[in-house]
């Protein structure tokens, strides 16, 4: 190992290397910084020894280089002493090529007033590139599963949505009801299902068209919806049909919710264009635990229920009556 010396060293080196005193003064610059120099600039590369890196530094900063402005800021800390290590990535593009490279400030002092600081750049292009490629991959990425949720969410919602009235459909109640059905089993608790259509709408569609005929959908589960609360759950059971699952309701209170949807509907649902027909509704109330024990058998209770209403003259709200 005699006889190498520490400009050999760091002459074999592919980062370009630049030892500097504690001022900032350039004491040495090894080939590759040279080759560099040559290859990038109109200066002679042995004139860059005895200039300033600091000043060169600032000189830059003052165009508004940002990078220049940081390499000052990181330089200083250096030659103060309050940093020993500092690094930066800063940006060397040439007229036909994206360049990037790093900047290494190392302090090595020894005693007071005297050591050195190496600073060395190495291209780092490839790294960059590199991780901007992943970046702009895992933006990509990330914009496309975002697009793909909203585009699924948008497919839920349509899946589940009556087109017509906007409310529910009948397998989005079955989903969201089997699910309250379960929260009720387990903590108890009473839950009604009211049933109702649109009376004698199929003579009515008829006559007046069906234009007329969606109208009066639309304006009845409104009417309805604004009569439930928010954690009640409505669908368009089918047709003229429609279907509501009240959780935590007794068997008295259905009845009243359903006699005021009843009055609602009386009171302020027409015909577009024929406000003398008036649109009534006719409901059938079936209660958990009271008149079943699973969904299925409400429905079906609930159905038996809206029967008896017909029977009774329609328009009304009428609750299930077990028979012997």
């Amino acid at each position: 190992m005699r006889g190498i010396k520490f400009t050999d060293v760091i002459d074999a080196l592919t980062s370009q290397i630049a030892v500097l005193s504690l001022y900032g003064q350039i004491l040495y610059v090894n080939k590759a910084w040279k080759h560099f120099a040559r290859a990038n600039s109109a200066n002679d590369a042995d004139a860059y020894v005895g200039q300033n890196y600091l000043h060169a530094c600032e000189k830059a900063a003052q165009s508004g280089d940002t990078y220049a402005i940081e390499a000052c800021e990181r330089l200083r800390l250096a030659m103060s002493g309050e940093a020993m290590h500092q690094v930066l990535v800063y940006p060397c593009h040439s007229p036909t090529k994206e360049r990037w490279f790093e900047l290494r400030l190392d302090r090595n002092c020894e005693g007071e007033g005297d050591g050195i600081i190496v600073a060395s750049h190495l291209d780092v292009t490839g790294k960059v590139l590199t991780e901007k490629t992943e970046a702009q991959i895992k933006s990509e990425l990330a914009v496309a599963n975002l697009e793909l949720d909203r585009a699924l969410e948008r497919e839920r919602r349509i899946a589940s949505t009556d087109v017509l009235t906007g409310i529910g459909n009948r397998r989005q109640f079955y989903e969201l009801a089997g699910h309250a059905m379960a929260v009720a089993r387990r903590y108890e608790t009473p839950t009604a299902l009211l049933l109702f259509d649109i009376d004698l709408f199929k003579r009515i569609n008829d006559a007046l068209g069906h234009q007329q005929g969606d109208d009066c959908l639309r304006a009845v589960a409104s009417a309805a919806c604004r009569e439930l609360r928010e954690a009640d759950i409505l669908a368009r059971y089918g047709g003229d049909e429609f279907i509501a699952l009240l959780p935590r309701t007794e068997a008295e209170a259905a009845l009243k919710i359903g006699r005021r949807m009843v009055d609602t509907v009386r009171r302020e649902c027409s015909y577009k264009n024929h406000p003398d027909v008036r649109v009534t509704i006719s409901m059938g109330i079936a209660t958990y635990p009271k008149d079943a024990q699973d969904l299925e058998t409400l429905i079906i209770h609930a159905d038996q229920a809206l029967y008896d209403a017909k029977n009774a003259g329609r328009a009304r709200a009428v609750p299930y009556k077990q028979t012997d």
